[in-house]
């Protein structure tokens, strides 16, 4: 990606003279903007607070592999992937975990987990994108 111009504003006095007096009333409206847009682009968007998504948080018990969630937000999710997977002591799981999911008519995740060892509790992040 290109770096951004260390221009944030535009001046009036850049322009001709013959311009000013309407580029100035449309300076006025259009700098603010444009510095919200330098400001989020410099320092970083981030996933949290400019997509439409949720982070959900639970527990999976010993011998479960399947949850069902509500989903919360009003349109259906485009993608639905772990997070962050632990045992609920803290330990990172030693083998691979996956998941499928399924939105379902009421809206609700299908999520069923496989690789699970069916003795321990894990603590689970998922992350739904709409």
């Amino acid at each position: 990606m290109a770096k951004f111009s260390t221009i944030r504003r535009l001046v009036v006095e850049d322009y001709p003279k013959e311009v000013r007096p309407w580029l100035n009333k449309m300076i006025y409206i259009l700098n603010p903007f444009l510095e919200q847009v330098y400001t989020a682009l410099v320092n970083g968007l981030t996933l949290k607070d400019n997509s439409k998504g949720d982070v959900i948080s639970l527990i999976i018990y010993a011998g479960e592999t399947d949850k069902l969630l509500k989903w919360d937000l009003n349109e259906k999710p485009s993608s639905v992937t772990i997070g962050q997977i632990t045992l609920t002591n803290g330990a990172h799981p030693t083998n691979q975990i996956t998941m499928t999911w399924l939105y379902t008519q009421s809206n609700q995740l299908d999520i069923k987990f496989n690789g699970l060892n069916a003795s321990n509790e894990y603590r689970v992040t998922l992350i739904g994108q709409v």
